[in-house]
């Protein structure tokens, strides 16, 4: 059905229009919602390649486009080429929005998580330290994405055997969610959970 409104818009509107980029825009995202993981990727490609001939590579849209793919690839599995692909837009994201931009934190999230999942643990770790860092004078010290950012790190302390560490980090991050968030927050649970088996 979005496929035919999408087709009737590029008929009405021309090919270049805005319009019709929207709705292109909306039918990968609608495919990627699905489970339609390869044809969200093809229209998102497609898309991209519209974007940037129509609104410059430098677009805020063509960054958008660009991260989806970057997920796509991941989300199928394709670490390596996600990893590649943020790499890539990271560098772009700091040269158009800064380097403290909430997108370009964002997209480092991404990329730990991804060098996490491939099993680079010592590597995920160094770019969590890193992230904190800047997430801390950016964001304050309380904000929920420096807690999460806490998580990952003292899981990943766990996980390469330094328990003793993790289990330290847990118990002042369990200190400062309770004092942030309140003791009956859900996340409580699962912190306690974790200071019981960091590993």
């Amino acid at each position: 059905m979005l496929e035919q409104l999408v087709a009737a818009e590029y008929t009405k509107l021309g090919h270049d229009h805005p319009q019709r980029l929207a709705a292109f825009t909306q039918l990968a995202s609608l495919q990627e919602a699905a489970g339609d993981l390869s044809g969200a990727e093809e229209a998102y490609r497609e898309l991209l390649g519209d974007q940037v001939r129509i609104l410059g590579p430098d677009h805020s849209e063509v960054l958008a486009t660009r991260i989806a793919l970057a997920r796509l690839q991941g989300r199928r599995g394709d670490v390596s080429g996600a990893e590649e692909a943020y790499r890539e837009l990271l560098g772009d994201q700091v040269r158009i929005l800064g380097p403290d931009h909430s997108e370009v934190l964002a997209t480092r999230i991404a990329s730990a998580r991804l060098q996490e999942r491939r099993g680079d643990v010592s590597g995920a770790e160094e770019a969590y330290r890193e992230l904190l860092g800047d997430q801390v004078r950016i964001l304050g010290p309380d904000h929920s994405e420096v807690l999460a950012t806490r998580i990952a790190s003292a899981r990943l302390q766990g996980r390469r055997g330094d328990v003793s560490g993790a289990e330290e980090a847990y118990r002042e991050l369990l200190g400062d969610q309770v004092r942030i968030l309140g003791p009956d927050h859900p996340s409580m649970m699962v912190l306690q959970t974790n200071l019981l088996a960091p590993r």
